[in-house]
Order: structure tokens, then C-alpha cells, then sequence
């Protein structure tokens, strides 16, 4: 009993000044125990271990194809302007690793009442993707409930 009672004094002294004082932590002591737990990468030189043994580079960006094209930033602004969003900002955070991209959408058709959409990646084009996806998503789902449905027989 005497342990117990020890352990829930710790954790009730512990646990808010933590939360009173993370901030104060310096950003390398927060950032390394999500990086000891990656992998590091392998030299450029070794072959991976996924590649097949006999593969050779390719000749150069012509023989390999033409890359995948990812939606522009002001594309993907102006699908979200399409579907009603406003307020579209994406920002990057105090440390400059993580964009902040949000918008809002109009929940009712006054427009009084809006819908925040948020989310944050460290590569700001994919920050807006996310956005889209939600707002996508948000406004699908709106659609199937607004679906009339047939009258069930008894």
C-alpha cells in the first residue's frame, strides 16, 4: 500500500510538471529518441538490399521515364476552393521541420457555421494533399447521409 501510494505521489508531481515545463526542453533531446529508432541509410555506393544484384544505373533521367508528377501546391489550392474552402494557409511551424496547413469549410449552407480542417507534414505539398483528402472525404461522407433512401416495407 505504502508503494502505491508512493507511485501516485510521483506521478502527481511528475506528470504535471512535465506538461507545465516541456516546452523548456531543448528540441535535440525531443527530437533523438524519434531518430535512434530509425535506421540509418546505406551508403550510396553499397547496393540495397532490396535491388536486385545484376541492376545497373540507368542512363539518365530520359531512360528512366518521366517522374510521377505530384499535384502543385496552387492545384491543390484550387480544388479545395472548388469544394468551398476558405482560409487556406499553410505555415511553417516555430522550428521550420513542419508545415501547418489548414482551411475551413462552410457547414451549413449560411455559411455561419464552418468546419476546420487541419493537418502537418514536414514537406508542405503533402501537407495540402492530406488537406484535400480530408476535405474529400468529409464532403462524401456529408453526401451518402444526404442520400434520400427508399421507404422500407413492413
Amino acid at each position: 500500500m505504502l508503494f502505491r501510494s508512493a507511485v501516485l505521489l510521483a506521478c502527481l508531481a511528475v506528470v504535471p510538471f512535465l506538461a507545465m515545463f516541456s516546452h523548456k526542453i531543448p528540441r535535440e533531446w525531443r527530437v533523438s529518441p524519434r531518430t535512434a529508432a530509425r535506421v540509418p541509410p546505406a551508403p550510396a555506393d553499397s547496393p540495397s538490399p532490396a535491388a536486385p544484384a545484376d541492376s545497373r544505373p540507368s542512363a539518365g533521367p530520359a531512360a528512366s521515364g518521366p517522374p510521377v508528377a505530384a499535384d502543385p501546391p496552387a492545384t491543390v489550392e484550387e480544388q479545395l476552393r472548388n469544394l468551398g474552402a476558405v482560409s487556406i494557409a499553410c505555415v511553417p511551424l516555430a522550428g521550420g521541420t513542419i508545415h501547418r496547413c489548414s482551411c475551413r469549410v462552410a457547414a451549413d449552407p449560411s455559411g455561419q457555421l464552418q468546419r476546420v480542417f487541419q493537418t502537418s507534414n514536414p514537406d508542405p505539398s503533402v501537407g495540402m494533399r492530406n488537406l484535400l483528402g480530408q476535405v474529400q472525404f468529409w464532403k462524401h461522407r456529408l453526401a451518402s447521409m444526404a442520400a434520400p433512401r427508399e421507404p422500407r416495407l413492413r
